[in-house]
């Protein structure tokens, strides 16, 4: 796979500028009732700060009876700008309030960003569900209707109330004088000619149907608002200059890709639904399209990939193995795309779609794999392996600076801002760590920002919640559970602020809940739902769950052991959650018989626990030494060391032999004599890749060394690496 481009551009400071956007918010949570608003921002934006943010100002209207009505001023006080060209709102809310994903893209032309848009997904319950999909521009200054006037292709989507129905519609729009013609190609407009009645130097013109033209800076895009909702429909869209000059070189590259469809069936649960997405287009015509929040993830497992070709202005994505395709026109600004329809089989549909081009000032490619070296050092290393195959080794107090590391190690790829974290136990307290995308690190020591006496000592782990908050929790000297968990707005200097609580003083003991006496090493993980999870042992080597859900005032802890009966563990949980919502918590006891207490929705409140070693005749495992990982396609693993032999063994399930249950491999014997072999802890994990991977330590020669076994598609056995030696 090509890696996706970027245009790097120069970080610049903005300076004060004007920008307007258009925007529709619906609520999905009545299916039987179209609850939608179209709406329109006119603000301002200060100068950029060192760090990064810029000052918002401005004010909201939504569409009335004979035009827009003022809806308040704006929800954010200001924009972080990244270097990617994406940007963070803080307070990071839309006029719904705060969104489970969120993603913004950059739309000022001094930095290189001609139109850009800001998505909000609510989620699918409680009154408020729903999307929002806002496109911006900067704003001209000096601005007269000349600068509108010539040929623009067109999108737009919007709402009809008489009929209960969304709609959309593509086409050539012309603008000769005050007169505005829609010459649609798919779909029908509302009217077919409006005539602009007002225009102001900031490039707004508004029609006598209460139409909201919002020009660009650079005069390539612009924004359609209709605020008039007395005929009872109302719309917003976008259009752009063509460019027929535009040769395929110029196209290759990486976008930002907003993307708003209608259902054929109106009467569908989901009628209309907007997307966010990252479009690569590489040099060698393949294209690939990835789920924005999954890529942002870490994730290059594309959701459709295929062939595109440039005739003219007009971009046609031809997905692989079908007859569906999609077509987009490009601007004469080269940096922006309109989708205007999408075509399977049966149908051809107008869509709104807008691609800004992606921009950054990285050095370093995309990330792939990050993992802490399973020996605990003082100084302690963090492997990267990125997109370019090559292996990174980060020394984070050498990198960074701070305080020594006197306990454990754990990293995170944040999904806000894909950048690289890590944090460790120290001397001074809970440290983070944060990688750039140049691959300096920075150091910061939460207990200089006044969060509590009481720190993590021992027991660090870190869960990731679907809203994309990161939460990290561990046991302070006295045995309490506490949870570092980030706030959702930012700090003065730009990074992700950080709240802490005493789960088992603040949650457990007001409602007189039991507060387990964890020892060794702790499991977090987050549900899909948005459920809160930590698990662990006790001396008596039972399990115990400390967990809160989505609509519970309080966290409480349970006995898991007790429900299910499960014998007495030893050597510490592994988790892993399947795709199919299941919950499933892994142990070895006394006998090193590999033991699963697991839990899918269909059970309730119960829990059950299975034997997997007794009931698919497989060996024993090293206590300490078990790990677990789910490959993209729904296989579960779990690995450890062979507790009489010494190999590396594999338990594996895939959903494609379902019937045939788990089975046993040794992945010493599939990686060959040469490799040298794995011994105490090992991590393992799946990859962005796709690929499998199971890490640990070994010796090579005379020194311990960082090895990984691992499995890629097309591979017809698992191979292994040394990490220390490729990393240098």
């Amino acid at each position: 796979m090509h890696s996706p481009h970027f245009d790097v551009l120069e970080r610049r400071l903005a300076f004060s500028v004007g920008f307007a956007s258009a925007g529709l918010s619906y609520n999905s949570s009545d299916p039987d009732q179209i609850e939608a608003v179209v709406y329109s921002v006119e603000g301002t934006l200060g100068d950029q700060d060192v760090a990064g943010f810029a000052n918002a100002a401005g004010s909201m209207y939504v569409s009335d009876d004979g035009g827009r009505s003022f809806d308040g001023d704006i929800v954010y006080d200001r924009l972080l700008l990244l270097a990617d060209g994406r940007f963070v709102r803080d307070p990071d809310e839309g006029r719904r309030g705060e969104p489970d994903e969120s993603n913004g893209v950059q739309f000022l032309n001094g930095r290189g960003f001609p139109a850009g848009w800001w998505f909000g997904d609510f989620g699918t319950g409680g009154n408020d569900a729903g999307q929002e999909l806002e496109f911006i521009v900067e704003q001209p200054t000096g601005a007269v209707l000349g600068d509108m006037a010539g040929d623009w292709r067109f999108s737009v989507i919007g709402v009809d109330y008489e009929l209960g129905e969304f709609f959309s519609s593509s086409g050539q729009l012309s603008i000769t004088g005050s007169r505005v013609d829609f010459d649609e190609d798919l779909g029908v407009m509302p009217r077919a000619t409006s005539f602009i009645h007002t225009f102001s130097a900031s490039g707004r013109g508004v029609t006598g149907s209460a139409e909201y033209l919002y020009l660009s800076a650079d005069g390539r895009t612009l924004l359609i608002a209709d605020m008039n909702d007395e005929e009872g429909v109302v719309y917003v869209g976008v259009a752009v200059r063509a460019d027929l000059s535009i040769q395929e070189d110029d196209v290759v590259g990486g976008y930002y890709l907003s993307w708003a469809v209608t259902a054929a069936d109106q009467q569908a649960s989901n009628p209309i639904r907007f997307r966010q997405l990252f479009l690569d287009l590489e040099a060698d015509g393949d294209y690939r399209i990835y789920d924005l929040d999954e890529y942002d993830d870490g994730a290059r497992i594309p959701i459709e990939r295929g062939y595109w070709s440039l005739a003219g202005s007009s971009l046609r994505l031809a997905v692989r193995d079908s007859e569906a395709e999609s077509r987009l026109v490009l601007s004469n600004d080269g940096r922006t795309l309109l989708g205007f329809r999408a075509s399977d089989q049966d149908f051809i549909d107008p869509v709104l779609g807008l691609g800004t081009r992606a921009a950054t000032v990285q050095n370093l490619p995309p990330l792939v794999i990050t993992v802490p070296d399973t020996q605990v050092v003082s100084r302690p290393v963090v492997y990267e392996l990125r997109t370019d195959e090559a292996w990174r080794a980060v020394d984070l107090v050498a990198s960074a600076g701070g305080p020594a590391v006197t306990g454990d190690v754990v990293t995170w790829r944040d999904p806000k801002d894909g950048l690289s974290y890590g944090a460790a136990v120290t001397d001074q307290g809970l440290t983070l760590y944060r990688g750039a995308t140049t691959g300096v690190w920075t150091v910061r020591n939460l207990m200089q920002e006044q969060l509590g006496n009481e720190t993590i000592v021992r027991s660090l782990a870190v869960m990731i919640s679907p809203d994309r908050l990161v939460s990290l929790v561990g046991l302070s000297s006295a045995g309490e559970l506490l949870r570092y968990y980030q706030s959702g707005r930012l700090t003065n200097t730009g990074e992700f602020a950080y709240l802490v609580s005493n789960i088992y003083d603040e949650e457990l003991a007001p409602d007189g809940e039991t507060r387990p006496v964890f020892v060794g090493d702790l499991v977090a993980y987050a549900t899909s739902w948005g459920g809160l999870n930590v698990a662990g042992l006790d001396a008596q080597g039972r399990i115990w769950s400390v967990w809160w859900a989505p609509g519970l005032e309080s966290w409480s802890s349970t006995n898991l052991s007790e429900t299910t009966g499960a014998p007495e563990l030893v050597g510490g949980l592994t988790v892993y959650l399947t795709p199919w919502n299941g919950i499933n918590l892994a142990g070895v006891d006394d006998a090193g018989e590999v033991r699963v207490t697991w839990w899918v929705p269909g059970f309730g409140t119960q829990w059950r626990e299975n034997n997997l070693t007794e009931e698919f005749s497989g060996p024993g495992i090293a206590a300490g030494s078990l790990t677990s990982f789910v490959a993209a396609w729904g296989g579960l693993n779990l690995v450890g060391i062979e507790a009489a032999t010494g190999e590396v063994v594999s338990y594996w399930w895939s959903p494609e032999r379902t019937e045939l249950g788990w089975a046993v491999v040794s992945l010493s014997d599939e990686v060959g004599t040469t490799a040298p072999d794995i011994t105490g802890e090992v991590t393992g994990l799946a990859a962005s890749d796709e690929s499998l991977n199971v890490f640990g330590r070994a010796l090579v020669g005379l020194d311990s060394h960082m090895v990984r076994y691992y499995w890629e598609p097309g591979f017809s056995a698992w191979t292994w690496q040394d990490v220390t030696d490729e990393a240098g």
